[in-house]
């Protein structure tokens, strides 16, 4: 429970040793070709996030990032220039997206130092060149940046100005794209628990 005292996970081999390997586990699930499989994975996975990651410490948060949730998208990251499982992209690929930056949102006093790190998600995602992984990406920004943005510094404002910059000398198509409100995901993330972002103060810096 996340009333045990003091009780934090980090990055001690006593903590990664019993935890990483379940998560691993359940990403690596993640990518199962039946969509009932995969979309249990997830949102068993998402769960613990939700209700376990008020104890997370910001270098258990970090390697969770880069050894549970980054591995979720390979696929799309790596498809060289066409698109992977159309059905994996519009549902579970989709719906991880939706869930990490509602993941982020929900934690963000705890994890903001990763937002270069989703940034970098998404220029992968937009190096792909492919339709669906871009309005992915699209619509992961659109979603950072409405639930998140009231509480950036100015540094972080100035990476996802840069991370636009970047967008328009790529394609000025897809830049507006961008800026326009994307639709909906077919499935929604899962809903942040108590520690949602309506608890948050505004940053101003």
């Amino acid at each position: 429970e996340a009333d045990r005292g003091n009780f934090v996970l980090t990055d001690a081999i006593e903590d990664t040793s019993e935890w990483l390997p379940i998560l691993e586990g359940l990403s690596s699930i993640v990518s199962h070709p039946h969509i009932d499989v995969r979309s249990k994975a997830l949102s068993t996975l998402f769960a613990i996030f939700n209700n376990s990651g008020k104890l997370f410490s910001p270098r258990f948060w970090e390697l969770t990032y880069h050894c549970v949730l980054l591995p979720i998208f390979d696929s799309a990251k790596e498809s060289g220039g066409a698109d992977p499982d159309t059905e994996w992209l519009n549902t579970t690929c989709f719906n991880a997206a939706q869930s990490l930056i509602t993941l982020f949102t929900q934690y963000f006093e705890s994890i903001n130092f990763l937002l270069p790190d989703l940034l970098e998600l998404l220029r992968d995602f937009i190096a792909q060149g492919t339709g669906i992984i871009e309005d992915i990406a699209s619509t992961s920004f659109y979603q950072l940046v409405r639930d998140n943005g009231v509480y950036f510094t100015r540094q972080m404002w100035s990476s996802v100005v840069s991370f636009l910059e970047e967008i328009l000398l790529k394609d000025a198509d897809l830049m507006r794209r961008f800026m326009l409100h994307p639709a909906e995901p077919t499935i929604s993330p899962q809903p942040p628990s108590s520690s949602s972002s309506a608890e948050h103060t505004p940053v101003v810096q």
